[in-house]
């Protein structure tokens, strides 16, 4: 008796995560592909593939396999019934001859079946789900068999966690295979957030959702039941940690999923080298002592173990971190003992200090850390190993570090570069002390290696004077031809960036990332690359800026170093100028990226990419995040010290989402307490704070103070040729003067802004102007000739501005006396208006009627009694002819529609 679920569609749950990612390309394979969906246990193969067949339109003969299949006899007949099924009986001879007779050819009824198929009018799909279980040649012989001489009009689809031997590679090599691997199906961090609203009905802090990502690798299994095990907020942390360990519920479906149905020689090579963050025939050999366990580890990856190949030539391979946790639950602790022992004594031959530091830490032995700290310290700071060496200066102990001069600089550079400069400062002081105490002629050896590192913790502080006087010491100290000579002329460079001169920044740059890799110091080469991406955003050099950018950041894959301060720093530039370019889906994934690299360094020094979050926010228009964000802002900025470029960051991110939600108050607060503006504002940092501060004071109509204050950041800008900044100034006083009723000014400095965007790139400038922006741009139009290229960026931006949405949805614009003009002109307004129009105040309160807000909360705004409020209704509803509040607001919302269509 056959069963009907094996040759039957499986039902797709309606609680599935969202595939359409997947789904919808798909859906547009050639229907003559073979498409292949080949991922490891958990990653949702047969539900991806039958949610796309269940939506096609041609018959599809799905054959669910299990380890019983591999019998020739019941392969053939659950096959044949599947097609038989699927073609509405439309192979009745060949299932005749399998019933009537006891032994069959498994190739030759197969090439019956094929033949007999050729009458069937219609186009069919055979699907192989779960084919890794089938293990008999002659059966994987009979699928290679159909898929090399099915007619056309037949074509097959199969889910495995391995690569079936059934002639796939010339497949491959005619055009006609679609594949879909484990990269593909790994949840991305959209999912895992969807998957994660969907299950619980609390919200999850961004970082928590990126660290859950990063845990899992996109596995759903473990998002899945994560979602499940956490019932609050306040459990997140802790379910986190849980699931980093190991969770038992993961365990067990491994176990149950994965290792019984291991032979014992591969699961002894698996067990022997689960420590290893990766492993090749080598080491794996190495590890567990036997001379094949190479081919295994090969074979363990051909068939879907969670083993990924780390290189085209898959000579390297990782374990997936469950999978890894779980071989290592299933060892004794003193066995997992002498395999880290082993694994660390294995990786100094192999000189890879970095992975042996790994198994000395879990192995908690200080001695063998100081050993390799010692020997390696230097060459591991070099290549940007920050995380590894933290954890173990960490574990040993400051008084073990000061006592030793090498050890503590190493601590003192990673706290350098992790903005803890108080450590710096601690380190430096104790060691210093020490060698007074102990061998005082060690002084002049390292003074101006100490003198380097404070000159850098200065200019981080924005402290130039003390950042010029330190680097002078250390240049004069130092062998010209070494690392802290190169870093101290940096800091001379960063003093030059600082104050405004721009080329000198520049030029010490490009000679500070020649040094360095010269030294193969890969941290400060891509730093100062970094560098010069800034130098040139700041003169206007947008594509040579980009470059710049693109060459940090292919070094930074190129050497591993996603999880450096220095990957934080590009990735967290390139989110910020994806921004003002308005390219909001890269501003996210450079921004989750960054939040990737520093999790490690803590909360405190998000600050950047949380400031950036809060821009999306209130670009989708979703208030409750923007709430958050300002809530988590305001927080680590009370609890922090932060540089000014972090600062002014957050405040614009602040400022606008304070603007959006009409809180003058706030703002007010804000000015009180805020910073004054440099008198000589030479950087994009001080140049920013003074336009958060000039669109604060336009907020509360101090127009005056506004406008000398942006003059000056103009003025300051022109000097020293900081062209993007004065770019966005030039966009700010535009719209300073046009609140103030100057429309010929504005319309004078907007024209040079939209010629300036041409060659900087900006957009978000403009759209940080709100609304008014449309009509100051058409007013630009109509009053100036315009080039093509600036007519079609105000077109540009025009269109950005009016599909740019409000917190409640809807399309509102300020009603100064130009949009009231607007509005008068429009066709949606009722003649009586036009005949009798409305006063300045009746057109405000049907703005705020508009804006849904209550009699009460009007009576609120104006500071009047409600009842004045009702005189002021009558009348509008009066002149405008309608009855109700509904209609008033449908007809309001018709002519602010055709002012912004216009």
């Amino acid at each position: 008796m056959l069963l009907s679920s094996k040759y039957s569609l499986p039902e797709v749950s309606d609680f599935v995560i969202d595939r359409s990612r997947l789904l919808e390309p798909l859906s547009q394979v050639d229907f003559e592909k073979v498409i292949t969906v080949i991922a490891p246990a958990g990653f949702g193969k047969t539900t991806l593939l039958a949610s796309y067949i269940a939506n096609v339109e041609y018959p599809v003969a799905w054959y669910s396999l299990d380890e019983n299949d591999n019998e020739s006899s019941q392969f053939l007949h659950y096959l044949v019934e599947s097609i038989h099924r699927a073609t509405g009986n439309g192979i009745p001879r060949t299932r005749g001859v399998l019933e009537s007779s006891k032994t069959v050819d498994l190739i030759a009824t197969i090439g019956d079946m094929l033949e007999e198929l050729r009458s069937f009018s219609e186009p069919l799909r055979i699907v192989f789900d779960d084919f890794h279980l089938i293990e008999n040649e002659q059966v994987t012989r009979a699928v290679k068999f159909m898929l090399k001489h099915a007619s056309t009009g037949i074509s097959f689809a199969l889910t495995s966690r391995s690569q079936p031997e059934i002639g796939l590679a010339s497949i491959r090599l005619k055009g006609q295979l679609y594949e879909i691997q484990a990269q593909d199906l790994a949840l991305t961090i959209e999912e895992t957030a969807d998957l994660l609203a969907r299950h619980n009905d609390f919200d999850f802090d961004h970082e928590k959702i990126v660290q859950l990502q990063l845990l899992s690798e996109g596995w759903p299994p473990l998002v899945q039941l994560f979602a499940l095990s956490v019932e609050s907020a306040d459990q997140v942390g802790r379910f986190l940690e849980e699931f980093e360990q190991g969770h038992t519920h993961l365990l067990d479906y491994l176990a149950e999923e994965v290792l019984e149905r291991l032979g014992s020689d591969m699961r002894d090579v698996l067990q022997s080298t689960s420590v290893l963050s990766r492993v090749n025939e080598d080491i794996s050999n190495r590890m567990s002592g036997r001379i094949d366990a190479g081919d295994l580890i090969r074979e363990a990856s051909r068939r879907g173990l969670f083993l990924s190949p780390l290189d085209s030539a898959r000579n390297w391979y990782r374990y997936h971190p469950v999978f890894a946790k779980y071989l290592q639950r299933t060892i004794t602790s003193a066995d997992l003992k002498s395999l880290h022992s082993r694994a660390c004594e294995q990786w100094l031959e192999l000189k890879d200090p970095i992975q042996a530091l790994h198994h000395a830490l879990e192995l908690k032995s200080i001695d063998r850390v100081k050993h390799i700290l010692q020997q390696f310290g230097d060459e591991l700071l070099l290549n940007g190993h920050y995380r590894s060496l933290g954890r173990c200066f960490q574990f040993i102990g400051d008084n073990e570090v000061v006592d030793t001069p090498q050890l503590a600089l190493v601590a003192a550079r990673i706290a350098q570069a992790q903005f803890a400069y108080d450590r710096v400062d601690m380190l430096l002081a104790a060691c210093e002390r020490n060698i007074n105490r102990t061998d005082p002629d060690l002084i002049d050896q390292y003074g101006g290696v100490f003198a380097t590192l404070r000159a850098q913790v200065a200019i981080s502080k924005g402290d130039l004077i003390e950042a010029r006087e330190y680097a002078d010491e250390a240049i004069e100290l130092v062998d010209p031809s070494s690392l802290d000579h190169a870093i101290a002329s940096s800091v001379m460079g960063e003093a030059a960036f600082c104050l405004g001169k721009l080329d000198e920044a520049l030029e010490r740059m490009r000679e500070i990332e020649k040094r360095a890799r010269q030294l193969g110091d890969l941290p400060d080469t891509i730093w100062a690359i970094c560098q010069q991406a800034e130098i040139l955003y700041a003169q206007g050099e947008l594509e040579r800026s980009t470059n710049a950018r693109e060459r940090a950041r292919d070094l930074i894959v190129e050497h591993n170093l996603e999880n450096t301060p220095v990957a934080e720093f590009i990735y967290r530039l390139s989110a910020q100028q994806a921004w003002e370019a308005l390219d909001i889906d890269g501003t996210k994934d450079f921004t989750n990226r960054g939040i990737a690299a520093a999790r490690h360094l803590g909360e405190s020094l998000m600050l950047q990419e949380y400031s950036l979050l809060a821009n999306i926010a209130l670009a989708d228009a979703d208030k409750d995040a923007c709430l958050k964000w300002l809530d988590k802002l305001g927080r680590l900025l009370d609890h922090g010290e932060y540089h000014q470029d972090w600062v002014v960051n957050a405040d614009y991110a602040r400022l606008s989402i304070w603007e959006a939600l009409g809180d003058l108050p706030e703002i007010e607060r804000w000015l009180a307490s805020v910073k004054p503006v440099s008198a000589s504002p030479t950087n994009h940092f001080e140049q920013r704070h003074g336009r958060n501060v000039v669109r604060a004071l336009t907020a509360v109509q101090r127009y005056s103070d506004a406008n000398r204050l942006i003059r000056r950041l103009i003025r300051v800008a022109k000097k020293h040729r900081l062209v993007t900044d004065l770019n966005k100034d030039l966009v700010i006083k535009a719209y300073v003067d046009w609140q103030q009723g100057n429309r010929d000014e504005s319309i004078e400095e907007l024209h040079k802004a939209v010629a300036g965007a041409l060659k900087t790139g900006l957009r978000a400038s403009f759209l940080r102007c709100g609304k008014p922006v449309i009509l100051m741009l058409k007013q630009l139009m109509r009053a100036r000739e315009l080039n093509e290229e600036e007519s079609g960026l105000c077109k540009e931006l025009i269109d950005l501005a009016q599909r740019h949405p409000e917190f409640d949805g809807r399309l509102r614009i300020e009603l100064d006396p130009a949009v009231i003009d607007q509005l008068l002109m429009s066709d949606s307004c009722p003649e009586m208006i036009k005949r009798s129009p409305l006063t300045p105040r009746e057109w405000q309160v049907l703005n705020l009627i508009h804006s849904g807000f209550s009699n009460g909360k009007i009576a609120e705004h104006f500071n009047v009694a409600p009842s004045t409020i009702k005189t002021h209704i009558r009348s509008v509803y009066q002149k405008i002819g309608v009855e109700d509040r509904q209609a008033a607001i449908d007809l309001a919302s018709d002519m602010l529609r055709s002012i912004q269509e216009a």
